[in-house]
């Protein structure tokens, strides 16, 4: 299983651990729209971590979210946005969200 985790937030990105495959789950990290679809269309993951807001006056989440839909690629997106208003913006789309302090507990199971 392949995880792109797609954040401006370098702690957190930090914090999960820089693009390693253990137990057969590789992840690997971006930190702009620009920089997640080049690694969406080179590496094909499985499952996409999204924030919303990629830079202080971005919606570059919904950028990322487009190209996928607009390509028909079959991968799960889950949004790690904190915004309420974008949580709901998301989950009218389908998209589910994950809490991104539960991302922390995602790296204690992938490294266990």
């Amino acid at each position: 299983m392949k995880i792109l985790m797609i954040d401006d937030d370098n702690e957190l990105l930090a914090s999960l651990g820089r693009s390693r495959s253990l137990k057969g789950i590789t992840t690997s990290e971006c930190h702009s729209a620009i920089e997640a679809i080049a690694a969406i269309m080179a590496n094909d993951p499985n499952v996409v971590l999204l924030d919303h807001q990629l830079s202080r006056d971005g919606n570059e989440g919904y950028d990322v979210l487009d190209y996928i839909r607009s390509n028909g690629l079959n991968v799960k997106v889950y949004s790690t946005t904190r915004n309420d208003a974008c949580k709901k913006q998301y989950e009218a789309m389908g998209i589910e969200w994950v809490d991104k302090s539960h991302l922390v507990a995602l790296r204690d199971l992938i490294n266990s």
